[in-house]
């Protein structure tokens, strides 16, 4: 079902088709992980490294979702800005390069070295 993008939406409807991708794939990764957490053999050690990691990557998985959740209501609402959706994008630690490439370098015509550069270093 194609929703209709509503008149005082404030970023472009390829931001908005970014956000709702970006939504998808964190809620992907994050089924994928209480997958791995319910299956993981038990009895789990409190000290067991690796379990802990997919409970902390659970936790940063729902605190983005919940971020992207928040810019969705306000695309909708009119009240977001462009760069708080490419700040998102920039500073996810679940984003992949894809993805954040498709952010950076929309609508730019070309990418310089130094724009490369900056995708490949980018803050994590």
């Amino acid at each position: 079902m194609t929703s209709q993008k509503p008149s005082n939406i404030s970023v472009s409807e390829s931001e908005l088709n970014i956000l709702t991708e970006l939504k998808d794939y964190l809620q992907e990764m994050r089924d994928r992980i209480y997958e791995e957490i319910r299956i993981y053999p038990s009895p789990i050690p409190a000290c067991d490294v690796q379990f802990n990691h997919l409970l902390e990557e659970r936790t940063r998985l729902s605190k983005e979702l919940d971020l992207v959740d928040d810019l969705l209501v306000q695309c909708y609402t009119g009240r977001v800005k462009k760069q708080a959706v490419k700040e998102l994008i920039a500073f996810s630690n679940h984003i992949d390069d894809e993805l954040y490439l498709k952010v950076v370098f929309k609508g730019k015509g070309g990418v310089s070295t130094g724009r490369l550069l900056a995708a490949v270093n980018r803050p994590h």
